[in-house]
């Protein structure tokens, strides 16, 4: 493998790092560049004996944290994979990687990007669908994607060990059913028996999404293929799994004219979408005239209420003008018809809030159908459409398919809208964070 000859010696990289790292306005991307030429020709030999050990120590003398550098090192290697897939359209891998790291090494200096930024947007890569990332790649790359926005978009999308463990749950059952009935049209018990044999040794690495962190395996270090990839499950430039059964990746996603959504990243994308269009939908359940003055979204609310606890997937809280009073939207968020028949509790929510709503996809008419036929006129329903085109926002657009009526709390319910209220004042006082338990 050829690596840039450049005649420089660590003494001098370490002298011009100690200086960009003093200056207030040096650019991160020529710090990662030296670091990388001394890890590719292997400068930090014979004084350090590895990599790591150098970057600790040059991080000590400048009075730097070592995951400052690393984080330059990483983002830069994760920026010359994006435009090394954009320029051979999607290749960059396998054997030229290190070849392709080498010729790019000058186009540093175009990154318009903050580091953190490219480290959200490999986790965004790994976590959240397609067009969420493809569209906020493309504002990262050009600047004009802030480290708020791409913080805000990676935190949407990052599972929860409650849900990736209620993912596996749900999805063993369909597997198993799914394998016998393609046994019983082959009319071959000995295939039966080898696929249900397979499925209970392992029964979790499909559904789990964990993730690598962004660590190359061992032996590999120096590489960047693996950036942007989940641990047990690779996809390819086509959409094809590598290693994974095929039959049972059909059972977790939803079908789409545009392609496939996985099962656990359709919730995010509607909690996601829910913030950004919720000037719009608020005013059309209320049927307001005028946009709401001051609001404000929530997630995961959890609220003690007879000795229950109930955990409110999306809520809102809107003040249309100082005249009038406050109103809360409890948004429910459901997947897929097997996530809204197991759920029994959601008619208690209606004790908190003003207006109560589910959020479906829009393109699952049989979901649709079975919560028209089980609520009233109480209940509202947003559909997300997920055949239109995402928005640069990230986004898809919001339907009101159905407006609930204003709840009567006071008459109906008792007005517990006060729990609420004093879940978000123990959050923002730091005493109550969102928990996974």
């Amino acid at each position: 493998m050829k690596y840039i000859q450049l005649e420089l010696q660590l003494d001098e990289v370490n002298t011009r790092i100690s200086e960009l790292l003093e200056e207030k306005n040096s650019h991160w991307t020529e710090i990662a560049k030296l670091a990388i030429i001394v890890q590719k020709q292997e400068l930090f030999k014979p004084k350090f004996t590895s990599f790591t050990a150098w970057v600790k120590d040059i991080a000590v003398q400048c009075d730097r944290q070592p995951s400052l550098i690393w984080r330059y090192i990483k983002a830069s290697r994760y920026y010359l994979q994006l435009v090394a897939v954009d320029a051979v359209g999607g290749g960059g891998e396998g054997e030229n990687e290190g070849q392709d790291e080498d010729l790019n090494l000058d186009r540093l200096t175009e990154i318009k990007a903050a580091p953190e930024a490219l480290e959200r947007l490999e986790k965004v890569q790994r976590q959240a669908p397609t067009p969420v990332f493809e569209t906020l790649r493309d504002k990262v790359l050009n600047g004009k994607a802030t480290v708020a926005e791409c913080r805000e978009i990676e935190k949407a999308y990052r599972p929860s060990m409650i849900q990736t463990a209620a993912e596996a749950a749900q999805s063993q059952q369909p597997l198993t059913s799914n394998s016998q009935t393609q046994s019983e049209e082959e009319s071959t018990l000995t295939e039966s028996e080898s696929e249900s044999e397979e499925l209970q040794t392992e029964p979790l690495v499909l559904p789990i999404p964990m993730t690598n962190r962004g660590r190359p395996k061992k032996g590999q270090e120096g590489s960047y293929g693996h950036l942007g990839q989940n641990k047990n499950k690779i996809v390819t430039e086509d959409g094809s799994d590598n290693g994974s059964d095929g039959e049972a990746d059909e059972v977790v996603r939803l079908r789409l004219d545009n392609g496939e959504l996985a099962r656990n990243k359709i919730a995010p994308t509607i909690m996601r979408s829910l913030t950004v269009n919720l000037v719009d939908w608020t005013k059309t359940i209320a049927s307001r005239n005028y946009a709401a003055k001051y609001y404000q979204d929530h997630t995961e609310v959890r609220v003690n209420f007879q000795r229950q606890r109930y955990r409110l997937d999306f809520l809102a809280v809107v003040r249309w003008t100082f005249k009038r009073p406050k109103d809360i939207f409890v948004v429910e968020v459901k997947s897929c018809l097997q996530d809204f028949e197991s759920d029994h509790k959601w008619t208690n929510y209606l004790n908190f809030c003003d207006y109560f709503c589910f959020a479906i996809p829009l393109e699952d008419v049989e979901l649709l159908a079975a919560v028209k036929k089980i609520t009233d006129d109480r209940i509202g329903i947003l559909g997300i459409d997920f055949q239109a085109s995402i928005d640069e926002f990230c986004s898809y657009p919001v339907t009101v398919i159905k407006k609930p009526k204003k709840l009567d709390n006071q008459k109906h319910y008792g007005n517990h809208t006060h729990l609420v209220y004093e879940t978000l004042y123990e959050r923002v006082l730091g005493w109550k964070e969102k928990d996974d338990d």
